[in-house]
């Protein structure tokens, strides 16, 4: 897990952000259709930028204005026969759970594999413990907390390595609001860019890190 930037980012912008907590695919459903101003963090696909807009540099999404750099990684049972060397999944038949409307499932269906699609992490590993699928595919950050907040599910799991996949997430904006409000989100975009970079928020990142590794 990572500290909140877009609290900060708000008040370096003279705005008041706020948050309301729906399944990732809701999320998405409510900046298509007007819901809500934005959703974090977005991974850049040309579905979602058909509306929403994303902070962009020489016509790709700008890394260093991201919320956060992060992995997806496979999830199996201790005793799955699912193996991962990189570039291919093996064994069992290879159903594999992803959060709904996320980029989890063009990774897996990318991998010729079928996604089996679940509103969140704790329902995923739910289905993976009681081995209803054989693997899971979800962000590792996402993951993990739901594995510390459910140690009798962890001791289940097996964690595969390399990641599947490295992502960037964007604080997405609708394009009505960009359109509308175009100098306030690249403000909101520049203050989350520079609070990453900077030494105090990397040194909070840090000590975030080291808190997760003590529990």
């Amino acid at each position: 897990m990572q500290p909140d930037l877009q609290p900060q980012a708000g008040e370096l912008c003279d705005v008041d952000i706020k948050f309301i907590l729906v399944p990732w695919k809701r999320a998405l459903h409510l900046v298509e259709h007007g819901g809500a101003d934005a959703a974090f963090s977005s991974s850049y696909n040309t579905e979602r930028a058909v509306y929403g807009a994303y902070p962009m540099k020489d016509g790709k999404p700008d890394t260093y204005r991201a919320i956060r750099g992060y992995f997806y990684l496979l999830f199996t049972h201790k005793v799955s026969d699912l193996k991962w060397d990189g570039k291919e999944i093996t064994g069992a038949s290879k159903k594999i759970a992803v959060e709904r409307g996320s980029a989890g499932v063009d990774i897996v269906k990318n991998l010729g594999l079928k996604p089996i699609e679940f509103n969140n992490e704790h329902q995923m590993l739910q289905m993976l413990s009681a081995r209803r699928v054989d693997g899971m595919a979800a962000i590792e950050g996402n993951a993990k907390a739901v594995m510390n907040q459910h140690p009798l599910l962890a001791r289940q799991i097996e964690i595969l390595q390399p990641p599947l996949k490295s992502k960037h997430g964007y604080l997405m904006f609708s394009k009505k609001f960009y359109f509308k409000h175009a100098e306030l989100t690249e403000c909101i975009w520049n203050a989350v860019g520079n609070i990453r970079a900077s030494a105090e928020y990397k040194a909070l990142v840090k000590s975030y890190s080291a808190a997760e590794s003590s529990d």
